[in-house]
């Protein structure tokens, strides 16, 4: 029971965060639903390599890199950047 209240828990982003997921608050299933379409809808995947996903403005400002990224890595950026209500 603990870890669904832990996965359900409403969480901020931060503002380099809310460029991608917007500004309300969300859990953290919601934050990675929303990273994982915006890739997809901004054809970020790597074309060999579909777990490395290639940096645009938006997601440099989450994860302060410029080359391509393994997806883990990026959920990493954003967990880091998300707050307690």
């Amino acid at each position: 029971v603990a870890d669904l209240a832990f996965q359900n828990r409403k969480l901020r982003p931060s503002s380099a965060l809310a460029v991608i997921v917007g500004r309300k608050p969300l859990t953290r299933s919601e934050v990675t639903a929303r990273i994982l379409m915006y890739i997809t809808e901004h054809s970020l995947e790597g074309k060999e390599d579909p777990s490395k996903i290639r940096m645009d403005a938006a997601l440099q400002g989450v994860t302060g890199k410029k080359g391509p990224v393994d997806t883990f890595d990026v959920f990493d950026a954003a967990e880091a950047q998300l707050e307690e209500l």
